[in-house]
């Protein structure tokens, strides 16, 4: 599978971002009396100085995505999402929703430029993810692989549409950030109240003022907490009026269209969604 969680598959190709800081956490030291004895020594004789780096590098922060990864997880699924914002409680919503929060912490490394081995873990724990999902969802043993590219193809797209809505947003234009939420999210229903669909558009901001925000270690080792939804019925819950005028703005009908390749948007055919297909993004490259 780390062939496809390579980070080489999912880049900033739009987000061209700087650094936001400085100085990135050092790497804490290995809970462990012996680092050295703790490696595979296949490739001997190496030097102490390469075992170390190789701990470094993989066995913690590995630990520290799966960290991050988990209470992502859990917010990603929070029922609240179907109370609060009416998003359907299907399996494609869901995964979606777990792609979308995975896309928010990819964010913040594109800003500070971390190693790639961060997002490679982050994104392979990802694709395991999904393709567990897929196994509980009964899909037959025989499909499984070819299920995992569909939502590896599915998961990168929805990403990059992300960044570009992001890059519009910056602009001063929320139409795309709302069109991709509607087509990944919703599954392009047209029957989709509207002002759920604002709420979530700023839930997914503010989401990425919070992680951007918090302190180099208590990010990267994955100790936070995110921040949940309140009940629904909680005064916080309610929209606002600003949320109710920016909803009446919202065409559905031009959200169907994909901004990348101009054609219609078809929801039962989710796997070949032309907006959220890896194939569009190589195909660009390679012209």
């Amino acid at each position: 599978m780390m062939g496809y969680a390579d980070a080489d598959e999912y880049r900033p190709h739009n987000l061209r971002l700087a650094p936001t800081r400085e100085a990135l956490p050092p790497m804490p030291v290995p809970d462990h009396d012996d680092p050295y004895k703790a490696i595979d020594k296949q490739d001997a004789p190496k030097d102490r100085d390469y075992y170390l780096r190789k701990w470094y590098s993989h066995t913690f922060v590995e630990a520290y995505v799966n960290a991050m990864f988990d209470g992502m997880q859990n917010a990603a699924l929070s029922e609240r999402y179907t109370t609060n914002l009416a998003v359907p409680h299907v399996f494609d919503s869901e995964s979606a929703l777990l792609v979308l929060h995975t896309w928010i912490l990819t964010v913040r490394l594109h800003y500070e430029a971390y190693p790639p081995i961060v997002m490679a873990f982050l994104l392979e724990r990802l694709w395991k993810e999904l393709d567990s999902r897929n196994e509980k969802d009964g899909v037959n043993p025989f499909r499984l692989d070819k299920e995992l590219r569909a939502s590896i193809e599915r998961g990168l797209g929805m990403m990059m549409a992300m960044d570009d809505a992001l890059l519009a947003h910056k602009q001063g234009d929320d139409m795309p950030l709302i069109g991709c939420l509607f087509r990944n999210i919703y599954l392009g229903d047209r029957q989709v109240q509207r002002v759920p669909l604002v709420q979530l558009k700023d839930r997914v901001l503010d989401l990425l003022d919070y992680t951007g925000h918090l302190e180099p270690l208590t990010f990267y080792t994955g100790k936070f907490a995110w921040p949940e939804l309140p009940p629904a019925s909680a005064p916080d819950a309610q929209p606002t009026q600003q949320q109710r005028d920016f909803a009446r703005t919202i065409d559905l009908e031009k959200l169907m269209i994909s901004p990348f390749t101009g054609k219609w948007f078809d929801p039962t055919k989710l796997g070949e969604n032309p907006l959220s297909s890896i194939r569009w993004f190589k195909n660009k490259k390679s012209k």
